[in-house]
């Protein structure tokens, strides 16, 4: 549920752009969760509906200085979220997540755009 989550974010920063709660400006906020949030999918094997693994996520290629800085950024947007009170984080938000997910099960997307994670930790053992 942390792409839900990260998801309710990102609409809430598009929806809500007026929230005096962020501690960076709007669009750095965006940015930064928009990388964690495509950083997140790739480390837990979230599944791509085309079946193909997602692309390397551009957070990995920042220098560390600038990794750590969208991190903490990501992290204080995500604490402001959660005092606005989570809004976007819906029933109906969950629902389409879960449905996506379920779409990939069914054509096999989600086995093949994972199969990658799974082999590489076979290699490691």
């Amino acid at each position: 549920m942390i792409d839900a989550r990260l998801g309710a974010i990102q609409l809430w920063l598009r929806d809500d752009a007026a929230s005096p709660s962020l501690s960076s400006p709007l669009e750095v906020c965006r940015v930064s969760v928009g990388l964690v949030r495509d950083a997140d999918r790739v480390r837990n094997g979230f599944p791509n509906r085309s079946g193909l693994p997602f692309a390397t996520p551009a957070l990995n290629g920042l220098s560390p200085e600038c990794r750590c800085e969208a991190l903490r950024v990501a992290s204080e947007t995500y604490t402001a979220w959660l005092q606005a009170g989570q809004p976007h984080l819906t029933a109906d938000n969950l629902n389409v997540m879960q449905s996506y997910i379920l779409d990939c099960i069914r054509s096999g997307a989600a086995s093949r755009s994972t199969a990658h994670i799974f082999k590489q930790s076979k290699d490691k053992n």
